[in-house]
C-alpha cells in the first residue's frame, strides 16, 4: 500500500525490517522479491541479514538433568526404536526440573532427529519451539533449523525429484505440510502417506510409472513420493510460466486455482494469495511456499524465484 501511494522509503523500510523480524517466513520472501523490483541496493543488504548458509552442530550445555537414570533410560530406548517410551521418560524430566525450558525440549527434539524420527522431531518444533525462526539459519543456529526441516526420506523424495520438472525442495515443502513426515497418515478424506493422494490422483498418475497404488501401498514412502512427484510435475508443466501457483492447485485441485487465474489475470502474484477465497487453501499455500523457499536456502543458499506475473490460463 505505501508503494502503490508514492511512498517508495517508507515501503522499503517496510520490506526490509520483515526480513529482518521474520526472516525466511512467507511475507519475508515476498519482501524481498519486491525490493529486488524496486531497490536492489535495499535487496541485497536485506538479504545479507539472513547471513551465510553453514552445517554447524548442536551443541547443548551441560545440566543435572542429564546426569538422571530417566535420561539414561531414554537414550537406551530410543537405541531400540521405543520411541513413545523415550519421549515418556523426557517429559518425566521435563515436569520434574527446577529449571524446565525450551532448551530440554530442544534436546529431545535434536534426539529424536538424530535417531531418523523426523515427525516426532518436527512435531516439537511446530507446537512448541517456534521461536528459533525469529533468527536465521546462521553459524551454529543452522542446525536447530535443519531439526524443524530435515531433509527426511531423501533417497525416496530425491530419486522422485530426478524423474519430473519439480526440485526436491518443493516435493519436502508438500510432504512437511501434507503429513509432516508420517508415511503412515491417512486424513478423513482418505487421502495417504507423505504427500498425502486421493485413490482416484494416485491411479491416474501411478498408471504412468506402472505402479498399480492402494491404501496399503501408498504408505510406502517410495511409491508415495513417486506418484505424488508425478502428480506435482504435471501441475508445474501445467502453471509452466509462474509454477508457484502450484501449492493452491495440489490443495484445491486444478479447476479452483484455473478460475481464480481467469477471474483475476492482472493482479501479482503475491495479492493473488492473498485473495484465495478459500481460507484453508490461502494459508495452505503459504505455507508451502515458506517451506520450499527455507528448504532451498538450508540445501542451496538461496531462495527459488516467486515471479511476480501470473501464469495465463
Amino acid at each position: 500500500m505505501l508503494a502503490e501511494e508514492g511512498r517508495a522509503e517508507e515501503a522499503t523500510e517496510s520490506w526490509t525490517a520483515t526480513v529482518a523480524e521474520a526472516p525466511l517466513s512467507y511475507y519475508a520472501q515476498q519482501a524481498l522479491v519486491r525490493l529486488q523490483e524496486t531497490d536492489e541496493a535495499a535487496a541485497t543488504a536485506a538479504r545479507a541479514q539472513l547471513g551465510e548458509r553453514s552445517d554447524g552442530a548442536i551443541r547443548f550445555a551441560w545440566r543435572p538433568e542429564l546426569e538422571t537414570d530417566a535420561f539414561t533410560r531414554a537414550l537406551e530406548l530410543l537405541r531400540v526404536g521405543e520411541f513413545a517410551d523415550a519421549q515418556s521418560e523426557l517429559a518425566w524430566i521435563r515436569a520434574q526440573s527446577d529449571e524446565s525450558d525450551a532448551e530440554l525440549t530442544w534436546i529431545e527434539a535434536a534426539l529424536l532427529d538424530r535417531v531418523g524420527e523426523h515427525s516426532r522431531a518436527v512435531y516439537l518444533t511446530r507446537r512448541h519451539l517456534r521461536d528459533f525462526m525469529d533468527e536465521p539459519p546462521a553459524d551454529a543456529h543452522f542446525a536447530r533449523w535443519r531439526i524443524a526441516f530435515p531433509r527426511a526420506f531423501a533417497g525416496p523424495i530425491e530419486r522422485a525429484a530426478e524423474e519430473q520438472p519439480v526440485p526436491p525442495e518443493l516435493i519436502w515443502a508438500i510432504a512437511r505440510e501434507e503429513s509432516s513426515f508420517r508415511p503412515d497418515v491417512v486424513s478423513v478424506a482418505h487421502a495417504y502417506g507423505l504427500t498425502q493422494l486421493i485413490l482416484p490422483t494416485a491411479r491416474r498418475f501411478g498408471r504412468a510409472l506402472s505402479l498399480r497404488p492402494t491404501p496399503t501401498t501408498l504408505r510406502d514412502p517410495m511409491i508415495n513420493a513417486r506418484i505424488g512427484a508425478a502428480y506435482m510435475g504435471w501441475l508445474w508443466n501445467r502453471y509452466e510460466e509462474n509454477p508457484v501457483v502450484l501449492p493452491s492447485a495440489y490443495n484445491a485441485g486444478q479447476g479452483a486455482t484455473d478460475r481464480w487465474l481467469r477471474e483475476r489475470p492482472d493482479q501479482r502474484l503475491d495479492e493473488w494469495i492473498e485473495e484465495i477465497p478459500y481460507d484453508e487453501t490461502r494459508r495452505y499455500t503459504r505455507r508451502v511456499l515458506q517451506t520450499w523457499g527455507i528448504y532451498t536456502w538450508l540445501n542451496r543458499g538461496e531462495l527459488p524465484a516467486l515471479p511476480a506475473r501470473l501464469p495465463r490460463r
